[in-house]
């Protein structure tokens, strides 16, 4: 595979990741006040059913929390998706390479 059908890949990954990962813990919020809204309902009514949808809701809540925390590792370990750190300026966009013992100042040069 050529460098920029890898790179394309690895933008796409992580933005697929990162797509999850705003989506499942946005979702599992919501579904929090969902729930503690049924269980106070459930603790100020007694009614079963209040309490039986707070459960059902519970297992719910658990898979997408979970799916959030996993869709989480790869973005944190990949911040930009890019073989190396990103560098923006005005007229063009490229990717430095990854930096290696003593290349600091060659970094800090790019980014002036």
């Amino acid at each position: 595979m050529s460098h920029d059908t890898l790179l394309t890949l690895s933008r796409w990954q992580w933005a697929l990741t990162a797509a999850m990962h705003i989506t499942f813990p946005a979702l599992t919020v919501g579904t929090s006040v969902f729930m503690s809204v049924c269980y106070w309902m459930y603790m100020r009514t007694d009614e079963e059913v209040w309490l039986r949808m707070f459960r059902f809701w519970r297992r719910i809540f658990a898979i997408g929390f979970a799916i959030g925390v996993v869709s989480g590792i790869v973005p944190t370990f990949d911040p930009a998706g890019l073989p190396g750190p990103l560098v923006v300026e005005p007229d063009r966009v490229h990717v430095c390479p990854r930096r290696e013992q003593g290349t600091e100042e060659r970094h800090l040069r790019v980014l002036r």
